[in-house]
């Protein structure tokens, strides 16, 4: 049995070996780059997509409308309400 769970090592050991694998691929620094001019560029790319399509917003209601699955019925009562 102990051999099934193997490659599945217990959650501390699993903890200390990611810690280290972190530690190993991203090495603590004196000084973080905060910000990138590729990040500003995704920044502002990402402002205009969502002025470009604005808030999807009931006007009348001045709600965030839900998109619903494909074939879904709207309903006007939720479905906690309908019972009681």
């Amino acid at each position: 049995m102990a051999k099934s769970f193997a490659d599945h090592p217990q959650t501390p050991d699993r903890i200390l070996r990611t810690q280290e694998e972190i530690a190993r691929i991203l090495p603590a620094r004196e000084e973080y780059m905060v910000t990138t001019s590729e990040f500003d560029e995704v920044k502002a790319r990402l402002a205009r997509i969502e002025k470009k399509h604005g808030p999807d917003r009931d006007e009348k209601k001045g709600r965030s409308r839900r998109a619903r699955a494909p074939g879904a019925a709207a309903t006007t009562t939720s479905p906690r309400c309908a019972a009681g």
